[in-house]
């Protein structure tokens, strides 16, 4: 082939041509900024059109201006610096031209702000000159910049919950062991994060609650227990540093990492020992006499309707012992309501000192008293704790300078557990009633009926 003024063009020359004008429109379409300096006299050699997308000058205009004109007196002196010693490690051997280094630098904007750019930058050595360019790519990263500075806030206000807040969080992973603890375990049970991370979730758990722990671990694991939307509420004691036991009501979520991919649980807790003290003080008040200590009423009729519902071995008996104190009132009208009350009171305390621990006293009015018995085999077994009762019913009690003295009329009766509670009370009351009516102070037992089985 030919050239138009009659020389010859050849194959590669045309193939040169070809590529440097596709190379020429590739880098003219970049969004990066591609450019070339002289190492030795930092001047650009070239400049890619991008840069005036990035930073507001042509290429003309940055490859007129020196060095320092095309970043921060800060990144200006950074640079040089990098040169220097670039150049020298070139030429000591102590660097090779293969490599690259990447950047973070702070460059002018032609309207006076800033952009924020990565540049990787490559020395290469003419060998036919002996001069080392440097070929550099810059990339604005601002936008990169800002999301890791968020991301860096976020963190750091994360930290800061973390750190201060009075709940506890942590990660346990699929294998049951903590793999993260926050730092407000310390404050509240003392313990540091690492003292925690990688033992067993159950390790720290009252050795009463741990069979229910494991149970619930087993479920979560098979999916039993939807952790995916919600949260698991749930509570059980935590044994601190010095080996105390604190109550802790816990939430658990499902852990999903990054993939989406679920590993474990996030479990948040904090300690409610008051809550729990708060719990049982007002389940003691709507249940318990505050002067005696023995159950209500309704605690009376809800464990003989449980009676009846429960599975006892054969041969297996349950009795009720209806009292009244002898006398009360007249202590009452001569001694006046404190008197009758530390009577009450004393008594209380001696007819629960009277039973077993599975056995239930409860008042039942204001001189009324009801003992449940359980686990009996004969009803003999249950009229000696009736003597009992009312031997300790005739002991005198001390209040202020006299000794005050009365005795106890008692009913008793075995429970058929087909029977109503309200049945069971009424013949009892029956029982006591006869007592009272034969002067008082004495025992009377009535047989139960014989009633079907329900």
């Amino acid at each position: 082939m030919t050239s138009g003024n009659g020389g010859m063009v050849t194959d590669d020359a045309i193939t040169d041509t070809v590529h440097a004008w596709h190379f020429r429109e590739m880098v003219e379409s970049m969004r990066d900024v591609a450019w070339i300096i002289d190492a030795h006299t930092l001047r650009f050699l070239y400049v890619s059109p991008s840069v005036e997308a990035l930073r507001g000058y042509t290429p003309a205009e940055v490859m007129a201006a020196p060095l320092d004109a095309a970043l921060t007196p800060e990144a200006a002196a950074f640079v040089r610096q990098l040169n220097d010693e670039r150049l020298s490690a070139l030429e000591n051997g102590t660097a090779s031209h293969d490599e690259f280094i990447t950047q973070e630098i702070e460059q002018p904007c032609k309207d006076g702000s800033t952009v924020w750019t990565e540049v990787i930058t490559r020395y290469i050595r003419d060998d036919a000159t002996g001069r080392v360019e440097v070929f550099g790519v810059t990339r604005n990263i601002t936008a990169r910049r800002a999301a890791l500075a968020a991301l860096a806030e976020s963190e750091r206000h994360y930290r800061l919950l973390a750190n201060n807040t009075s709940e506890i969080v942590t990660w346990v992973g699929s294998d049951g062991t903590y793999k993260w603890v926050s730092p407000s375990i310390t404050e509240a049970l003392g313990w540091a994060p690492e003292d925690w991370v990688g033992l067993a979730a159950i390790d720290n758990a009252h050795p009463d609650d741990r069979e229910r722990f494991h149970q619930q671990r087993q479920e979560m694991t098979a999916g039993r227990i939807a952790l995916d939307h919600g949260a698991w509420v749930d509570r059980f004691r935590a044994m601190d540093k010095a080996g105390r036991y604190h109550w802790v009501e816990t939430r658990t979520r499902a852990y999903v990492d990054d993939d989406g991919q679920r590993d474990g649980a996030v479990v948040s807790f904090h300690v409610i020992d008051s809550l729990i003290e708060s719990e049982l003080e007002l389940h003691r008040r709507a249940n318990y006499d505050d002067l005696t200590g023995a159950l209500k009423r309704d605690g009376a009729i809800e464990r003989l309707d449980g009676i009846g519902r429960e599975q006892r071995s054969a041969g297996s008996l349950s009795a009720v012992l209806f009292i009244d104190v002898d006398g009360l009132k007249k202590i009452n009208d001569t001694r006046g309501h404190l008197a009758g009350d530390a009577l009450l009171s004393a008594l209380g305390a001696r007819f629960t000192g009277a039973v077993r621990t599975g056995d239930s006293v409860a008042r039942v009015g204001g001189d009324e008293f009801l003992i449940i018995l359980e686990g009996l085999h004969r009803v003999e077994e249950a009229v000696l704790v009736a003597e009992k009762v009312r031997d300790r019913a005739t002991a005198p009690v001390s209040f202020e300078d006299i000794e005050l003295s009365t005795s106890a009329s008692i009913g008793v009766t075995i429970i058929n557990s087909a029977e109503s509670a309200d049945e069971i009370i009424a013949r009892a009351d029956a029982a006591m009633y006869a007592s009272k009516r034969a002067g008082g102070n004495m025992i009377v037992v009535v047989p139960a009926p014989e009633v079907p089985s329900k």
